[in-house]
């Protein structure tokens, strides 16, 4: 028997409960109070049995979709507009409301502590007590507090006329692990993308020279990444929205077409044949990538 709880009956309008007693038309399969149904001595949907249609429960009412609407809420911590009906940053998570504080997940600092910028640092911090834990590429990891910033200053510059607070502007997500990343790209000149993979940095001509141990076919990100790079390099537009859209579109084909390979490297290669027929996850995590920096 299906479960009508919830459900409102058609003729009282009250939802059923665990424990009615419920009468179902035997044409349509309309659900009923037992009370209600002998009150109106026959079902009410005639128009379903000239048809000979069954009787089907209302759709539920569907969510509000949080991208229709206004994002007039500024994050008082990184300044990120949020949905009106938001609670939390969607990108610090520190809390909208301003109060109560205990929900923000933040803390207030005690005891004068300096941060990784200079400032004041956030109680239980470790800042200006002992070192913070490092990332491996040079950022800090804040035991207590969240840093959207993985402790880069946003006043640092990465590029001429580009600060590390304007690429977190463009990069939007997982902050906290992009700019360690892109400061050791900096400082290295290099692009460490996986384990035995080491692509030079690109020098202004767009020359992109690869030199890794994963290739196209191997089943890894390179499937997506190795594409991207080639239509980047090869794009001839002056516009950065077509370069972007060009990188994802190819990236998009790579992690479709790794559905066809066998995994060589990481975990996946002791599944051997068992991988053909999905998409590697690495190529797909680029792909989305790149669709993200393609969103305008």
């Amino acid at each position: 028997m299906l479960d009508y709880t919830g459900i409102k009956c058609p003729v009282c309008g009250v939802p059923f409960r665990s424990g009615d007693d419920i009468v179902v038309c035997p044409e349509c399969g309309a659900p009923y109070h037992r009370a209600c149904y002998q009150e109106k001595g026959a079902c009410i949907f005639d128009d379903l049995h000239k048809e000979g249609k069954e009787w089907k429960p209302p759709a539920p009412p569907q969510a509000p979709d949080p991208r229709a609407e206004i994002k007039d809420q500024e994050c008082p911590v990184c300044g990120t507009l949020n949905g009106h009906s938001a609670l939390f940053c969607n990108r610090c998570g520190a809390s909208l409301t301003g109060e109560p504080r205990q929900y923000n997940n933040t803390a207030v600092n005690q005891g004068g502590a300096q941060g990784p910028y200079g400032g004041a640092a956030q109680q239980g911090s470790g800042y200006g007590a002992y070192p913070p834990p490092r990332t491996g590429f040079g950022g800090t990891v804040p035991p207590f507090a969240f840093d959207p910033m993985g402790g880069v200053s946003p006043a640092e510059v990465l590029d001429t006329g580009v600060s590390f607070g304007d690429a977190s502007k463009l990069v939007k997500q997982n902050t906290a692990y992009y700019m360690p990343v892109f400061r050791y790209m900096k400082q290295t000149g290099k692009n460490t993308l996986e384990r035995g993979v080491e692509v030079p940095a690109v020098d202004h001509e767009k020359k992109w020279d690869f030199t890794a141990t994963a290739k196209v076919g191997d089943k890894t990100m390179m499937d997506a990444l190795i594409p991207a790079s080639q239509a980047i390099a090869a794009y001839s537009g002056s516009d950065e929205a077509g370069l972007f859209d060009a990188a994802a579109q190819a990236a998009l084909q790579g992690a479709e077409a790794s559905k066809q390979f066998v995994s060589k490297f990481g975990r996946a290669k002791s599944y051997g044949e068992q991988t053909i027929g999905t998409p590697d996850a690495g190529a797909a995590s680029m792909a989305y990538f790149f669709q993200g920096l393609a969103r305008p």
